[in-house]
Protein backbone atom coordinates (compact mmCIF):
# COMPACT_ATOMS: atom_id res chain seq x y z
CA UNK A 1 0.00 0.00 0.00
CA UNK A 2 1.20 3.49 -0.81
CA UNK A 3 2.43 5.62 2.09
CA UNK A 4 1.18 9.06 3.12
CA UNK A 5 3.62 11.33 4.95
CA UNK A 6 2.47 14.25 7.10
CA UNK A 7 4.99 16.89 8.13
CA UNK A 8 3.60 18.74 11.11
CA UNK A 9 4.08 19.40 14.83
CA UNK A 10 3.14 17.30 17.82
CA UNK A 11 -0.50 17.39 18.90
CA UNK A 12 -1.81 18.70 15.55
CA UNK A 13 -5.58 18.63 16.07
CA UNK A 14 -6.25 18.36 12.32
CA UNK A 15 -4.67 14.93 11.85
CA UNK A 16 -7.65 12.86 13.14
CA UNK A 17 -10.06 14.65 10.78
CA UNK A 18 -8.19 13.15 7.83
CA UNK A 19 -6.80 9.97 9.38
CA UNK A 20 -10.33 8.74 10.10
CA UNK A 21 -10.93 8.48 6.34
CA UNK A 22 -7.70 6.63 5.51
CA UNK A 23 -7.21 2.88 5.37
CA UNK A 24 -3.51 3.23 6.21
CA UNK A 25 -1.82 5.04 9.08
CA UNK A 26 -0.14 8.30 8.22
CA UNK A 27 3.61 8.52 8.75
CA UNK A 28 3.75 11.66 10.90
CA UNK A 29 7.10 13.43 11.01
CA UNK A 30 7.62 16.29 13.47
CA UNK A 31 10.54 18.29 14.72
CA UNK A 32 9.75 17.10 18.21
CA UNK A 33 10.26 13.50 17.07
CA UNK A 34 13.89 14.30 16.21
CA UNK A 35 14.43 15.65 19.71
CA UNK A 36 12.88 12.41 20.99
CA UNK A 37 15.80 10.62 19.23
CA UNK A 38 13.70 9.16 16.42
CA UNK A 39 15.92 8.73 13.39
CA UNK A 40 15.46 11.03 10.40
CA UNK A 41 18.17 10.39 7.81
CA UNK A 42 18.71 11.13 4.13
CA UNK A 43 20.91 8.74 2.17
CA UNK A 44 21.98 10.35 -1.11
CA UNK A 45 23.59 8.42 -3.95
CA UNK A 46 23.58 7.93 -7.69
CA UNK A 47 20.03 6.57 -7.56
CA UNK A 48 18.61 9.53 -5.66
CA UNK A 49 17.75 10.09 -2.02
CA UNK A 50 16.34 7.58 0.42
CA UNK A 51 14.58 9.01 3.47
CA UNK A 52 14.64 6.90 6.63
CA UNK A 53 12.36 7.69 9.58
CA UNK A 54 12.38 5.72 12.83
CA UNK A 55 14.60 3.16 11.12
CA UNK A 56 12.22 2.54 8.20
CA UNK A 57 12.99 3.63 4.61
CA UNK A 58 10.11 5.67 3.24
CA UNK A 59 9.34 4.06 -0.10
CA UNK A 60 6.25 4.38 -2.30
CA UNK A 61 5.18 7.72 -0.82
CA UNK A 62 2.16 8.81 -2.86
CA UNK A 63 1.24 11.98 -0.97
CA UNK A 64 2.75 14.47 1.46
CA UNK A 65 0.61 16.69 3.66
CA UNK A 66 2.72 19.68 4.68
CA UNK A 67 0.93 21.07 7.72
CA UNK A 68 2.58 23.37 10.25
CA UNK A 69 5.86 21.95 11.56
CA UNK A 70 7.25 24.00 14.44
CA UNK A 71 10.42 25.92 13.89
CA UNK A 72 12.99 24.85 16.45
CA UNK A 73 13.16 28.48 17.57
CA UNK A 74 9.88 27.69 19.37
CA UNK A 75 11.05 24.42 20.90
CA UNK A 76 13.17 23.92 23.99
CA UNK A 77 16.52 22.44 22.99
CA UNK A 78 18.45 20.82 25.84
CA UNK A 79 21.82 22.51 25.27
CA UNK A 80 23.76 25.28 26.98
CA UNK A 81 22.56 28.76 26.02
CA UNK A 82 25.85 29.35 24.16
CA UNK A 83 24.90 26.62 21.68
CA UNK A 84 21.12 27.20 21.41
CA UNK A 85 21.20 29.09 18.11
CA UNK A 86 23.69 26.60 16.64
CA UNK A 87 21.58 23.61 17.66
CA UNK A 88 18.28 25.14 16.57
CA UNK A 89 19.51 26.15 13.12
CA UNK A 90 21.09 22.71 12.68
CA UNK A 91 17.81 21.04 13.58
CA UNK A 92 15.81 23.36 11.32
CA UNK A 93 18.19 22.70 8.46
CA UNK A 94 17.87 18.95 8.94
CA UNK A 95 14.06 18.91 9.10
CA UNK A 96 13.82 21.31 6.16
CA UNK A 97 15.52 18.79 3.85
CA UNK A 98 12.10 17.14 3.73
CA UNK A 99 10.77 20.04 1.70
CA UNK A 100 12.35 18.72 -1.49
CA UNK A 101 11.91 14.96 -0.98
CA UNK A 102 9.27 12.65 -2.46
CA UNK A 103 9.22 14.57 -5.74
CA UNK A 104 6.88 12.06 -7.37
CA UNK A 105 4.29 12.42 -4.61
CA UNK A 106 1.32 14.78 -4.51
CA UNK A 107 2.06 17.61 -2.06
CA UNK A 108 -0.66 19.42 -0.14
CA UNK A 109 0.85 21.84 -0.77
CA UNK A 110 4.37 22.26 -2.14
CA UNK A 111 6.41 24.15 0.46
CA UNK A 112 7.80 26.71 -1.98
CA UNK A 113 4.35 27.36 -3.42
CA UNK A 114 3.15 27.91 0.16
CA UNK A 115 5.97 30.36 0.84
CA UNK A 116 5.21 32.32 -2.34
CA UNK A 117 1.48 32.32 -1.63
CA UNK A 118 2.06 33.97 1.77
CA UNK A 119 2.88 37.20 -0.07
CA UNK A 120 -0.17 39.38 0.49
CA UNK A 121 0.52 41.83 -2.32
CA UNK A 122 0.53 38.84 -4.68
CA UNK A 123 -2.71 37.54 -3.13
CA UNK A 124 -4.50 40.85 -3.68
CA UNK A 125 -3.21 41.22 -7.24
CA UNK A 126 -4.33 37.73 -8.28
CA UNK A 127 -7.67 38.09 -6.49
CA UNK A 128 -8.38 41.35 -8.30
CA UNK A 129 -7.45 39.75 -11.61
CA UNK A 130 -10.01 37.01 -10.94
CA UNK A 131 -12.75 39.61 -10.42
CA UNK A 132 -12.81 39.90 -6.62
CA UNK A 133 -13.49 43.29 -5.10
CA UNK A 134 -10.46 44.24 -3.00
CA UNK A 135 -10.12 47.20 -0.61
CA UNK A 136 -7.40 49.78 -1.28
CA UNK A 137 -4.40 48.63 0.70
CA UNK A 138 -1.10 50.17 1.82
CA UNK A 139 1.93 48.17 2.96
CA UNK A 140 4.28 50.64 4.59
CA UNK A 141 7.04 51.45 7.06
CA UNK A 142 6.42 55.20 6.67
CA UNK A 143 4.27 57.24 9.09
CA UNK A 144 3.56 59.99 6.55
CA UNK A 145 2.33 57.48 3.96
CA UNK A 146 0.09 55.94 6.62
CA UNK A 147 -1.32 59.31 7.67
CA UNK A 148 -1.96 60.32 4.06
CA UNK A 149 -3.81 57.04 3.53
CA UNK A 150 -5.93 57.61 6.65
CA UNK A 151 -6.69 61.19 5.61
CA UNK A 152 -8.00 59.83 2.32
CA UNK A 153 -9.99 56.91 3.73
CA UNK A 154 -10.98 58.16 7.20
CA UNK A 155 -11.39 54.65 8.63
CA UNK A 156 -9.05 51.76 8.00
CA UNK A 157 -8.04 48.40 9.36
CA UNK A 158 -4.42 47.93 10.41
CA UNK A 159 -2.88 44.45 10.27
CA UNK A 160 0.50 43.17 11.30
CA UNK A 161 3.03 41.66 8.91
CA UNK A 162 4.73 39.85 11.79
CA UNK A 163 4.97 36.10 12.08
CA UNK A 164 5.79 36.09 15.80
CA UNK A 165 4.04 37.91 18.62
CA UNK A 166 4.79 39.14 22.13
CA UNK A 167 4.68 36.42 24.75
CA UNK A 168 2.74 38.65 27.18
CA UNK A 169 -0.90 37.66 26.60
CA UNK A 170 -2.12 40.92 28.16
CA UNK A 171 -0.70 42.76 25.14
CA UNK A 172 -2.02 40.39 22.45
CA UNK A 173 -5.18 42.48 21.94
CA UNK A 174 -3.11 45.08 20.11
CA UNK A 175 -1.71 42.70 17.52
CA UNK A 176 -4.96 41.57 15.91
CA UNK A 177 -6.49 43.45 12.98
CA UNK A 178 -8.16 46.57 14.36
CA UNK A 179 -10.01 49.62 13.11
CA UNK A 180 -8.15 52.92 13.23
CA UNK A 181 -8.65 56.53 12.10
CA UNK A 182 -6.25 59.40 11.48
CA UNK A 183 -6.50 60.21 15.18
CA UNK A 184 -4.87 56.92 16.21
CA UNK A 185 -1.32 58.25 15.91
CA UNK A 186 0.14 55.97 18.61
CA UNK A 187 -0.80 52.94 16.52
CA UNK A 188 1.33 54.04 13.56
CA UNK A 189 4.16 56.20 14.92
CA UNK A 190 6.69 53.34 15.06
CA UNK A 191 6.09 51.82 11.65
CA UNK A 192 9.82 52.00 10.93
CA UNK A 193 10.21 49.35 13.63
CA UNK A 194 7.21 47.21 12.65
CA UNK A 195 5.84 47.86 9.13
CA UNK A 196 2.13 47.19 8.79
CA UNK A 197 -0.72 46.69 6.35
CA UNK A 198 -3.33 49.43 6.33
CA UNK A 199 -6.52 48.66 4.43
CA UNK A 200 -9.61 50.72 3.75
CA UNK A 201 -12.26 49.50 6.16
CA UNK A 202 -15.17 47.62 4.63
CA UNK A 203 -18.14 47.90 6.97
CA UNK A 204 -19.07 44.25 7.39
CA UNK A 205 -22.47 42.67 7.47
CA UNK A 206 -20.83 39.24 7.74
CA UNK A 207 -17.44 37.52 7.63
CA UNK A 208 -16.92 34.37 5.57
CA UNK A 209 -14.30 31.65 5.71
CA UNK A 210 -13.93 29.63 2.51
CA UNK A 211 -11.82 26.47 2.70
CA UNK A 212 -10.73 25.29 -0.74
CA UNK A 213 -9.60 21.70 -1.30
CA UNK A 214 -8.77 20.92 -4.90
CA UNK A 215 -11.93 21.57 -6.91
CA UNK A 216 -14.17 22.00 -3.88
CA UNK A 217 -14.91 25.10 -1.83
CA UNK A 218 -16.51 24.88 1.62
CA UNK A 219 -17.97 28.19 2.80
CA UNK A 220 -18.88 29.12 6.35
CA UNK A 221 -20.19 32.30 7.92
CA UNK A 222 -18.64 33.59 11.11
CA UNK A 223 -21.31 34.07 13.77
CA UNK A 224 -20.13 36.74 16.22
CA UNK A 225 -21.71 37.67 19.55
CA UNK A 226 -23.85 40.80 19.23
CA UNK A 227 -21.85 42.71 21.84
CA UNK A 228 -18.63 42.18 19.85
CA UNK A 229 -19.89 43.29 16.43
CA UNK A 230 -18.84 46.93 16.83
CA UNK A 231 -15.59 46.29 18.69
CA UNK A 232 -12.47 48.08 17.40
CA UNK A 233 -10.77 44.73 16.85
CA UNK A 234 -11.98 43.24 13.55
CA UNK A 235 -10.36 39.80 13.69
CA UNK A 236 -12.63 36.84 14.38
CA UNK A 237 -9.57 34.73 15.28
CA UNK A 238 -9.28 36.66 18.53
CA UNK A 239 -12.94 36.06 19.34
CA UNK A 240 -12.59 32.39 18.46
CA UNK A 241 -9.65 32.15 20.85
CA UNK A 242 -11.99 33.36 23.60
CA UNK A 243 -14.83 31.07 22.43
CA UNK A 244 -16.97 33.98 21.23
CA UNK A 245 -17.64 32.88 17.64
CA UNK A 246 -19.19 29.91 15.86
CA UNK A 247 -19.51 28.95 12.20
CA UNK A 248 -22.49 28.04 10.08
CA UNK A 249 -22.73 26.78 6.51
CA UNK A 250 -22.99 29.43 3.81
CA UNK A 251 -23.90 29.10 0.13
CA UNK A 252 -21.54 31.15 -2.03
CA UNK A 253 -22.61 32.68 -5.34
CA UNK A 254 -21.30 30.39 -8.08
CA UNK A 255 -18.97 33.06 -9.51
CA UNK A 256 -17.33 33.70 -6.14
CA UNK A 257 -16.99 29.97 -5.50
CA UNK A 258 -15.27 29.46 -8.86
CA UNK A 259 -12.95 32.42 -8.23
CA UNK A 260 -11.92 30.98 -4.84
CA UNK A 261 -10.99 27.66 -6.46
CA UNK A 262 -9.12 29.40 -9.27
CA UNK A 263 -7.17 31.59 -6.85
CA UNK A 264 -5.86 28.54 -5.01
CA UNK A 265 -4.83 26.97 -8.34
CA UNK A 266 -3.19 30.18 -9.56
CA UNK A 267 -1.07 30.22 -6.39
CA UNK A 268 0.10 26.68 -7.14
CA UNK A 269 -1.72 25.24 -4.13
CA UNK A 270 -4.09 22.34 -3.50
CA UNK A 271 -5.53 23.90 -0.36
CA UNK A 272 -6.27 27.40 0.89
CA UNK A 273 -8.35 29.15 3.56
CA UNK A 274 -9.83 32.39 2.22
CA UNK A 275 -11.26 35.25 4.25
CA UNK A 276 -14.06 37.24 2.63
CA UNK A 277 -16.37 39.93 3.98
CA UNK A 278 -19.89 40.88 2.93
CA UNK A 279 -20.58 44.61 3.21
CA UNK A 280 -23.83 46.36 4.07
CA UNK A 281 -24.73 46.51 0.33
CA UNK A 282 -24.32 42.72 0.06
CA UNK A 283 -21.08 43.02 -1.94
CA UNK A 284 -18.42 40.37 -1.28
CA UNK A 285 -14.84 41.54 -0.75
CA UNK A 286 -11.62 39.53 -0.72
CA UNK A 287 -9.36 40.14 2.29
CA UNK A 288 -6.68 37.44 2.22
CA UNK A 289 -5.86 33.78 1.82
CA UNK A 290 -4.01 31.64 4.33
CA UNK A 291 -2.33 29.00 2.16
CA UNK A 292 -2.04 26.60 5.09
CA UNK A 293 -4.85 27.79 7.33
CA UNK A 294 -6.61 26.02 10.16
CA UNK A 295 -9.99 24.45 9.38
CA UNK A 296 -10.88 21.77 11.94
CA UNK A 297 -13.03 24.21 13.94
CA UNK A 298 -15.09 24.90 10.81
CA UNK A 299 -15.75 21.20 10.31
CA UNK A 300 -16.68 20.78 13.99
CA UNK A 301 -19.26 23.60 13.87
CA UNK A 302 -20.71 22.99 10.40
CA UNK A 303 -20.15 19.34 9.57
CA UNK A 304 -18.60 20.36 6.24
CA UNK A 305 -16.51 17.35 5.09
CA UNK A 306 -13.19 19.16 4.73
CA UNK A 307 -11.08 16.32 6.12
CA UNK A 308 -12.76 13.84 3.80
CA UNK A 309 -12.08 16.13 0.84
CA UNK A 310 -8.38 16.39 1.72
CA UNK A 311 -8.17 12.60 1.89
CA UNK A 312 -10.19 11.93 -1.26
CA UNK A 313 -9.03 14.71 -3.57
CA UNK A 314 -5.44 15.12 -2.51
CA UNK A 315 -3.93 12.43 -0.32
CA UNK A 316 -5.66 9.24 -1.41
CA UNK A 317 -7.62 9.79 -4.64
CA UNK A 318 -9.44 6.75 -6.00
CA UNK A 319 -7.68 4.85 -8.78
CA UNK A 320 -9.29 5.01 -12.19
Amino acid sequence: MKSIVTITSDHDAHIPFVQSHLEQEMIVITGESILARHELSYYVGENGTEVVFKGDPLHDVSAVWYRKPNSFSRVDVPVHKTFEKYARTSLDGHLNQLRVQFHEATWVSDYYALARAENKTLQLRLASKLGFKIPETLFTSDVKAARDFLNEHQTAVVKTMARAFPSDDTQSYYFFARKITKHDAPIIRNLHLAPAIIQRAVEPAADLRVTVVGNQAFAAQVIVNEEDKDAPVRDWRRDYHYDKVKFSKYVLPSGIKTACIELVKDLGLRFGAIDLVIDKENQIWFLEINPNGQWAFVEVDTGLPIGRAIELQCLNPPTR
